[in-house]
């Protein structure tokens, strides 16, 4: 049954208030209609993926399977091939990494599915998902801080903002909107950001040749020429991946039980190899952090009567975009090269190359912390869609208003 705010929202009188039932029998009725909504919703979202013919679940799982490959590709090139460098890196290593980061972004794309994402306080809600995945199962990184929460704030603010929010949602959403303006602004200020950010990482960062090699990264600071080529690289993955995304991207996707459940398996496994010999309480303290900001996206979808009729941020992402939009993207590895050429000749100053690098890791603390502390605040509001709601109670005031409606109503009356 429609939900009668999505009546009242789109200017339709439901049954029960024309039959001249009081205030309290509307509200009753809407209240009731939206708890059982609720919980269909709840039951086929829960539900297992479909089965079918071979050739049909083939047909259904090639797409998904590219959709979050190419997904993982965007986060890649801010995540990896924007935070690292080195030299020893071409297109191939580039789309291994893609396969690499795929438990992580799946681990962030589920959230956004079955958190029903549909605000930007969920998308960095599930941009720190992502982080903690990355740095916490993949890696123990977010563990070298003990209990404290610092890696964690830095690492929301990297792979959270500017892979997840920046380079795969905000990106794609302006692609679609067709914002050429608004993009090449970004791309032109990111791409400064990204050359300052080589040179002094580069210079300042406290890791060495052997640990870089260990990393499988070449130690060899790359010349402008050198990081003019590799900037052009990442940039033209970067676009090419927003342009085929599209073609692939899944319109009311509902991950099923199966693939979740494969999806912590695999996760759990491999976390069990790289982070629990090293660090054997790392899960407790992932534990904490991704339940903890699980629950805080569960909970700002569970206040609002109309959140569910509303599209969910993956719904409203799908769509192609041009290719001729996408090149705008380019214009990043432009002033990534501009810039790194320029901080280029301010290497000798090693004081001010390294003050730079620790400024700009403080910065990703700083602004990491802030984002999830707001998105927080957010998501303890219950995320009442006032936009819809307001008009929604208006209409529900003035009908019951409506002298007609109260004759009827005296009329009923016993």
């Amino acid at each position: 049954m429609v939900d009668r705010w999505f009546w009242y929202a789109n200017g339709r009188i439901p049954d029960v208030a024309r039959s001249g039932d009081s205030h309290h029998g509307v509200m009753k009725t809407i209240w009731r209609n939206r708890n059982d909504e609720r919980e269909a919703a709840k039951d086929e979202l829960f539900a297992p993926t479909p089965t079918g013919s071979r050739w049909q679940r083939l047909k259904t799982t090639l797409p998904l399977a590219a959709f979050v490959y190419l997904t993982s590709t965007i986060v890649v090139m801010a995540s990896e091939r924007v935070y690292w460098y080195w030299a020893g890196f071409g297109v191939d290593s580039m789309l291994f990494l893609g396969g690499f980061y795929l438990i992580p972004t799946m681990a962030g794309l589920w959230a956004l599915a079955l958190g029903r994402a549909r605000r930007i306080h969920h998308m960095i809600l599930a941009g720190s998902i992502f982080a903690f995945v990355v740095e916490g199962v993949l890696t123990p990184i977010i563990y070298m801080d003990g209990p404290l929460p610092l890696m964690a704030a830095m690492f929301i603010g990297w792979h959270g903002l500017v892979a997840f929010v920046g380079f795969w949602y905000l990106i794609r959403r302006w692609l679609l909107d067709r914002r050429a303006g608004l993009l090449a602004l970004a791309s032109l200020l990111f791409g400064a950001f990204w050359g300052v950010w080589a040179v002094s990482s580069a210079l300042g960062d406290p890791l060495g040749a052997e640990d870089i090699a260990e990393m499988g990264f070449e130690p060899v600071m790359l010349d402008p020429a050198g990081f003019a080529g590799y900037a052009l690289m990442v940039g033209a993955l970067l676009a090419m991946s927003h342009w085929l995304i599209g073609f692939v991207w899944p319109v009311g996707w509902k991950p099923g039980r199966l693939s979740t459940r494969l999806l912590f398996v695999v996760s759990g496994l491999y976390m069990a190899v790289a982070v629990l010999l090293v660090i054997p309480w790392a899960p407790l303290k992932l534990a904490v952090m991704i339940g903890g900001t699980w629950k805080l996206m569960r909970r700002s979808n569970t206040g609002s009567s109309t959140n569910h009729l509303e599209p969910t941020i993956l719904d409203r992402l799908a769509g192609r975009v041009r290719l001729r939009d996408a090149s705008i993207l380019m214009l990043i590895p432009i002033a990534a090269a501009t810039s790194y050429a320029g901080a280029w000749q301010a290497r000798e100053s090693a004081s001010v190359m390294e003050a730079t690098y620790w400024g700009l890791v403080a910065t990703q603390i700083i602004v990491g912390g802030a984002a999830f502390i707001w998105a927080w605040c957010q998501a303890r509001r219950q995320d009442v869609p006032t936009a819809v709601a307001a008009p929604a109670l208006d209409r529900l005031q003035s009908t019951l208003q409506d002298p007609r409606c109260s004759k009827r109503s005296r009329k009923s009356a016993p």
